[in-house]
């Protein structure tokens, strides 16, 4: 009679740690999109946030929306966001409504803000509201702030707030014709590409938020259609 045989022999286990290793190089990519997808639902959700942070701003103050945070001296009391030197980020004028310890509200989970524009200093957060909405030019006598009802049209369409990339963010104003000497702010394509990209305007998608609170993902080349960010245009 044959002994009976227990355990692998070494060809058998080399078999098994291929099959395993072959299994995780099939599942890891598909688990790093699932895992980036993830992330992607949590950004729209902050964006949904600021986005109805803004509404409730805009009800409680006259329709106006609250002014874009430009780079400093570009200074306004009725900024978003305080993120500049020496400003107390909890009197920015949206805190109240997004509560001014809740900065991961402020924050894609697939931002690395280290990587920004200007670090180490400077702006910090991943999110930028649309200048031609909130236009920090224009809230000086005679002119004032554009008004939700009236100077805003089809708001459903146009661009509030953006996840903005990080290769162009340097403050919290998102200016989508800005002048060539300032270089144009463009929308993030993070979820939906391998890496960031700046300079092709056609590539990917992203995150926004829209006049009217709701976010929603857009075709970056959208993003840069003045249909989609100028008020004035149906």
């Amino acid at each position: 009679m044959s002994r009976r045989r227990f355990g692998f022999t070494l060809i058998e286990l080399m078999v098994v740690i291929g099959i395993i290793a072959l299994l995780a190089a099939l599942l890891l990519p598909a688990l790093s999109r699932v895992r980036e997808q993830g992330r992607a639902v949590t950004c729209l959700s902050n964006l949904g946030q600021i986005g109805h942070a803004m509404l409730m701003y805009n009800a409680d103050n006259r329709e106006n929306f609250p002014a874009a945070a430009w780079l400093p001296p570009n200074n306004l009391t009725d900024d978003w966001i305080y993120w500049e030197p020496g400003r107390s980020f909890g009197q920015g004028r949206l805190m109240p409504y997004i509560g001014s310890s809740n900065t991961g509200v402020l924050r894609c989970p697939s931002d690395d803000y280290n990587s920004h524009k200007n670090y180490p200093n400077d702006y910090r957060y991943s999110y930028s509201v649309n200048e031609f909405i909130c236009n920090t030019l224009n809230r000086m006598p005679p002119t004032k702030p554009l008004t939700l009802s009236i100077n805003i049209r089809n708001p459903a369409q146009k661009i509030l707030v953006v996840d903005e990339n990080s290769q162009t963010i340097d403050d919290g104003c998102w200016w989508a014709s800005s002048p060539t000497l300032n270089g144009l702010n463009v929308l993030s394509n993070r979820h939906y590409m391998s890496t960031e990209d700046k300079s092709n305007f056609t590539s990917g998608r992203g995150n926004v938020a829209f006049a009217d609170g709701h976010a929603s993902v857009v075709e970056r080349v959208d993003a840069m259609t003045p249909a989609f960010y100028d008020p004035t245009l149906p």
